[in-house]
Formats: C-alpha cells, structure tokens, sequence
C-alpha cells in the first residue's frame, strides 16, 4: 500500500474516512444488506446523509440527489489507514459488482493524523493553509484525477494566487506578512472547485475532493496514490508549519509580486485608469472624473477581486449609488471564487457567486448560491442554490438545481436534476431531466 518504509509511520498514524457516491437498481435497504455481508460489518439505510451521525463500526447507505434521484452514497466513519484502505478497495468492488458510476459521481476522502504519536507540534486545525497550498504539487496530483470522463476535469487549482489581504490599501505587502499569515487578516476563497476543502480543519481532518468520474471505482492504484501524497504533505507541512526553504519563499515572492502589483494599480482612480485603459468605470452610468473619484474607494476591492483573482481585462464597471451595488457589463470572468453582490450583464463567467444578478450571461462550471438569475441567460455544467427567475427565459443545460420553491423556475431545461422544483407556464424540460421531490 505504500512503496517506501520510510513513510509507514507517517500512514500508521494516519485516519481516513470516505464517501462513495455511485448508482445502482436496487433499493438502499437492499444494497445496505448486501455491503453488510460483503464487509462483515454494520451497514445501515438512512433516508438522509445529513442526518447521519457517523460511530464506530458501522457504514451507511443513503440518498445523494445532487446526481439524480437514483445516486446513492456510502458513507464511512474515520478508520485506521490499513483499515481504512481494505475497507476503500472493498467499497469499489462493491459499487463495480451492484452498481456504476458516471461522470456526476465522486468519491471524497477525509484525512487526519495523530498528531501526538508523529511528535507534531502543530495540529491539524492549525495547518498553515498557506503554506500547504503553496507546495501543493497538484500537476502530480492531476496525473491520477481527475478522469477525463469526470465533471472535476474543469477542477480549479487550489493555488496560493488567491490569498489575498483584508486591508488590501492600509500597508505594503512583505515577505514576512504573507510567511505569518494569519488567518484573521486575509481571505481563503472556497470553492466547490478546489481539490482540497478545509471548511472543517477544526474538526480535525482536511477534505479531499480530486477523485471521481466514470467509473472511478476502478482506478484503485490511483485512489491509494492519492491517499499516500495527502497524508505525506499534511505530515511535512506541520512538521514545519510556520518556517519557510529557499524554494517557499521564491514561490512566495512570486505571489507578492503578482498582488503588490495589481494593489498599486487599483489604489486610486487616476493609477487605475491609467494602467487599465480598457476598464471603463462609470457612476450611476455617468462617467465623471470626479464623480468617480468621490466613489473609488468604496468600490476598489471588487475591482482589485475581479482583476487580480478573476483575470478581467476588458470591461465596463458601474456603481449604482443608490443600490450600493457594482455593475459589471462586457467581463470575461475566470476562477471567480466567493464573488458576492455584484450585478452582471453579457459577461462569461465560470465562478461562485453569491447574492448575484445575472443578466444575459454565459455561464460554465459555476456555483450560484441565492443568485437572482433575471433572464436570457446560458447555464451550463453549474449548480444553483435557491436562486429566483424573472425576466425572459433562460437556458440551463447539464445542471444541478436545488431550488427555492418560493420562487418559480423560468428556464428551458436539458439534462439537469431539479430538487423541489416550480415552474413558469413558459418553462420546457425534456425527457433526460430528472424532477425530485425531497419530501
């Protein structure tokens, strides 16, 4: 399981946990039975995966509608790394012999250590993220996942590039500021995109999300690889948490250069207008230098956002003072992570929004999280969370749909999954989209 002696004490003193999602024709109640048998172990149905509380021993077998009404998931408690790996490839022969996968399903694994017995100093929920981002390898990681039939394909990289300051304008980056990085002073963009998720580094372990795809239960040797590389990095990054080599702090130099670049050239309107010819700022739709000067700064950290950590070079932004809001019209917006009440016309975007509006957009490989989602847009490769739809029609294709059913869904649909779906009178859906009522 590991090719180097080395490393046994790293992976003795490794725990992992799983999620399996994966189809299958037969009822939960009978592919628990079936598991329970196939591991010798406690394998119980549940109607849910968020009521699950996962114990010792037992494994459980539940709905996952993100990929459909028949997309089931296995879940598994934190175990032993030897336990742990046995009880993975056993799960995959389950799921190749009672059921299949396809590009929707993903198998998530969730990795801790014992930090006592490797003589760690420093604990999981304390992991310098900064630092493991930064020497994160993920072009080795990308060897084994994603598969090529898998929707991850499009997976962001989680790189370093989008740490960014707080007070982006109060002082001058340093190396020593980005090496101390404190996490109450700069933001950590999270993504459904990113392969690494530590939303719960607290709880103890961090969560990995690189593997899946079609018939991702057959790529063993890769699942155990990846497996290997995370426990090996987590180990070597808090073993020396907060010091940096030669090689972090060239890496580290690059992202300093990259952001003190675009703060000094967003830092007042007459640098920026400068430096970003292209980029035309207007205040409530009037173009006034001096107008736009008394406004700047209420509105130059989006604009700092959408440049440095979006990629946008050509655009039209305008403030709406009476709204409070940032318009955006004629943007080509790339990893757009934790963008947030900003409103959007005619742009292309593949980003997370939050408390967006989009109008006339197209829009790819993108989460929108209570985003009003006004009309003639192209969705595509997306999930939507509780969104609302006015205006004309819009177009979502191969799309997850958790809906708000307070607010009718005004859209023709192809191939999506809609949970607890209304519907306009001009609404279409065709035959390959799948309508599920939680209830």
């Amino acid at each position: 399981m590991y090719n180097s002696i080395d490393n046994k004490f790293i992976y003795d003193n490794t725990n992992i946990g799983f999620t399996f999602q994966f189809f299958s024709p037969k009822t939960r109640k009978k592919l628990a039975g079936k598991l329970s048998n196939y591991l010798g172990m406690t394998v119980l149905p549940s109607k849910s995966h968020k009521k699950i509380k996962l114990i010792d021993e037992t494994l459980y077998v539940s709905p996952d509608y993100s990929g459909g009404h028949k997309m089931n998931r296995i879940d598994t408690c934190m175990m032993p790394y030897h336990e742990a790996i046995h009880i993975m490839l056993k799960c995959m022969n389950f799921i190749n012999e009672y059921g299949f996968t396809n590009s929707r399903s993903n198998m998530n694994i969730k990795l801790s250590l014992n930090e006592m017995d490797l003589n760690l100093k420093h604990k999981v929920p304390n992991l310098n993220v900064f630092k493991y981002i930064l020497t994160l390898n993920e072009n080795h990681i990308f060897k084994w996942w994603p598969s090529t039939a898998s929707e991850k394909e499009k997976i962001h990289q989680s790189k370093a590039i989008f740490l960014y300051p707080k007070t982006l304008y109060s002082h001058r980056l340093t190396s020593s500021l980005l090496e101390r990085v404190n996490p109450l002073e700069y933001n950590f963009p999270k993504s459904s995109h990113f392969g690494n998720d530590f939303s719960k580094l607290q709880d103890g372990y961090i969560s990995v999300n690189y593997a899946g795809g079609k018939d991702y239960q057959k790529k063993k040797e890769e699942a155990i690889s990846l497996i290997n590389y995370t426990a090996k990095h987590t180990y070597s990054t808090l073993k020396n948490n907060w010091s940096y080599g030669i090689d972090e702090k060239r890496e580290i130099s690059k992202v300093l250069e990259k952001y003190q670049n675009a703060i000094d050239s967003t830092k007042t309107y007459p640098i920026f207008k400068h430096s970003y010819p292209d980029i035309k700022i207007y205040v409530d739709l009037k173009r006034l230098d001096y107008l736009i000067e008394s406004n700047y700064t209420t509105i130059r950290n989006k604009i700092f956002q959408l440049i440095a950590c979006c990629e946008m070079k050509d655009a039209t932004i305008n403030y709406d003072t009476e709204r409070k809001r940032v318009q955006v019209k004629g943007a080509n917006i790339k990893k757009g992570f934790s963008l947030n009440e900003i409103d959007f016309f005619d742009c292309r975007i593949e980003a997370d929004l939050a408390e967006c509006l989009i109008e006339s957009c197209i829009i790819r490989n993108s989460t929108l999280n209570n985003c009003k989602i006004y009309s003639s847009n192209n969705i595509k490769y997306s999930k939507i969370f509780k969104g609302s739809y006015d205006g004309h029609l819009n177009e979502i294709r191969s799309s997850y749909i958790d809906a708000n059913p307070d607010h009718m869904i005004n859209a023709e649909l192809e191939n999506c999954i809609v949970l607890n779906g209304n519907f306009s009178q001009r609404s279409t859906i065709d035959n390959s989209t799948e309508l599920i009522n939680n209830d």
